[in-house]
C-alpha cells in the first residue's frame, strides 16, 4: 500500500554528466518497499511541472530508514529535482508497483509481475488481448528463461 509522505533530502550527488543519486528518509517507504518498485516524486510545489516524476528505487536501507533514487536529467521535472537542497523535503508517493519476487534458493528474481489496471467497465472479452500484448514486451526478451513474467489485469 502506497502512502504520501514529506521525505527529507539527506544527500544529492551527481554521479555522471546528467545522472544524480538522491537519498531520502522515510520509515514507511524504506520498510515496505521491494526490489523493482518505484515512487512518484513531486518536484515542485507549484503547477509547473504538474505531474509527479515516477522514479525506480535504486537502493533501500531499512536500518537507516532511507532509500535512494538514481535518475537522469531529461527535462524540466528532473532538472528541478537535480537542484533540490540537502535538508529540504520532497512530496513522495510510494512505494508503487508490484516489484520483483526474489528466489533465495536460486539467488535470482523468481518472477516479475506486471499489473495492468483497467476501469471496472473495461470489456472482459479484451482482457486476454491486453495480457497477450503485455507479455510480448521488450523486457521479456532480456530475461533469463527461468524467470517467469506474470501479466495480470486488475479492475478498479
Amino acid at each position: 500500500m502506497a502512502t504520501q509522505e514529506q521525505c527529507q533530502v539527506l544527500d544529492q550527488t551527481q554521479v555522471g554528466p546528467r545522472y544524480f543519486k538522491l537519498t531520502l528518509k522515510s520509515l514507511y517507504i524504506s520498510t515496505n518497499a521491494e526490489p523493482g518498485q518505484f515512487v512518484n516524486v513531486r518536484v515542485d510545489s507549484g503547477t509547473e511541472p504538474l505531474l509527479r516524476r515516477p522514479i525506480s528505487l535504486h537502493k533501500i536501507n531499512r536500518e537507516d530508514q532511507t532509500f535512494e533514487l538514481l535518475y537522469e536529467v531529461l527535462g524540466q521535472g528532473t532538472e528541478l529535482l537535480s537542484k533540490v537542497i540537502i535538508g529540504s523535503k520532497l512530496d513522495v508517493l510510494g512505494p508503487l508497483g508490484s516489484g520483483f519476487k526474489f528466489d533465495p534458493e536460486k539467488k535470482i528474481i523468481g518472477y516479475i509481475e506486471i499489473q495492468i489496471h483497467v476501469p471496472s467497465e473495461f470489456p472482459e472479452k479484451y482482457e486476454s488481448a491486453v495480457i497477450h500484448t503485455a507479455s510480448l514486451c521488450a523486457v521479456k526478451r532480456h530475461l533469463r528463461e527461468d524467470i517467469e513474467l506474470l501479466v495480470k489485469v486488475v479492475r478498479h
